[in-house]
């Protein structure tokens, strides 16, 4: 929320190294989010692996914002960033698969100031949004997408925030998966949405 910072958050979509060369060209602060577990993950490839049956579309912005879905008739929205998108997609391939039950995921790659013009086109269709990120449900990145998603569409929809418990996060391994969001929490709100 701090003015004239741009946030860039990379993932496995998108080349980082391109990423981090646009941000490097910028003429005003720029603040590059990695999470750890991104260094030993692979890019993935359109239309191959996990992407072979998605449709996939990727905006033309500079930090580009991506449009993932399983089918044509998604039922609910999930929008994420960074490695969340891992656990994303693999939740949203699941429940695919296991109930049959449509997703799309807007992957932003810019988390402030963000264009929100793709999720807007998303939630007007699903009428459901999940908002799934590892910082605090909180006053954190959710937050300030559903209260936009507010501003901009009158008409009744449904949301949730999924992410970290608003505590410190604890050293124990147990304790520290009971606090962050989870893949498995994560399918037990699509599956509740796509009742709606």
């Amino acid at each position: 929320g701090i003015p004239g910072l741009k946030i860039i958050g990379p993932n496995t979509l998108l080349d980082p190294g391109a990423l981090l060369r646009k941000c490097i060209d910028q003429n005003e602060p720029v603040l590059f989010i990695e999470h750890k577990l991104l260094y030993s993950s692979y890019l993935l490839e359109m239309k191959s692996g996990d992407l072979l049956d998605a449709k996939v579309s990727i905006s033309s912005n500079e930090f580009p914002v991506s449009r993932i879905s399983f089918n044509l008739k998604p039922s609910v929205t999930i929008a994420t960033y960074g490695y969340n998108f891992e656990i994303v997609r693999k939740a949203a391939m699941e429940v695919f698969f296991e109930k049959e039950i449509e997703t799309e995921i807007i992957l932003f790659s810019q988390l402030n100031p963000f264009d929100l013009e793709v999720l807007f086109d998303s939630v007007r269709k699903t009428r459901k949004l999940i908002t799934f990120e590892e910082g605090s449900v909180r006053a954190g990145w959710g937050s300030e997408i559903v209260a936009r998603i507010s501003d901009e569409i009158k008409n009744q929809f449904t949301t949730c925030r999924i992410g970290a418990s608003d505590l410190p996060i604890p050293n124990s391994k147990i304790l520290e998966e009971y606090f962050l969001p989870s893949k498995q929490k994560l399918k037990e709100r699509i599956s509740e949405f796509s009742m709606l």
